[in-house]
């Protein structure tokens, strides 16, 4: 198998992550996956050289509610199959979720909600 290079980021924002040199970054990684999370936006609202930057191909995961949460991942070779569905409604809704199967691997991009500061949302953490 060959060595595949991987990257994961917490974006907090993929439009905010442009306006300070992602693309530029993304095209000299020589990475084969870059996997995010929170990216609080959904395809529709990015433009195409955020969607397609150079050779990579992008695949994103949103949020039901606008702003908010989401995953995406940018690759290079196609996956046999994608899914984003955890089985949670709660947690797919959020958009924490991107599987791509290949031949040899699994690639998982997870996004794991945060507890919060009083520690309110550890049952849906832990859940």
């Amino acid at each position: 198998m060959a060595v595949l290079k991987l990257f994961s980021w917490n974006v907090n924002g993929i439009r905010s992550c442009v306006r300070a040199g992602f693309l530029e970054w993304l095209t000299k990684s020589g990475a084969d996956f870059v996997c995010l999370q929170e990216i609080k936006a959904d395809e529709n609202s990015l433009d195409m050289f955020v969607r397609n930057p150079g050779q990579y191909n992008s695949f994103f995961n949103p949020a039901a509610k606008k702003g908010y949460a989401g995953t995406g991942i940018y690759y290079l070779k196609e996956p046999l199959s994608i899914s984003t569905k955890t089985g949670f409604p709660q947690f797919d809704d959020d958009g924490r979720f991107i599987r791509f199967d290949y031949e040899d691997f699994i690639l998982i991009n997870l996004y794991m909600p945060n507890g919060g500061r009083d520690k309110s949302a550890f049952p849906f953490k832990f859940k």
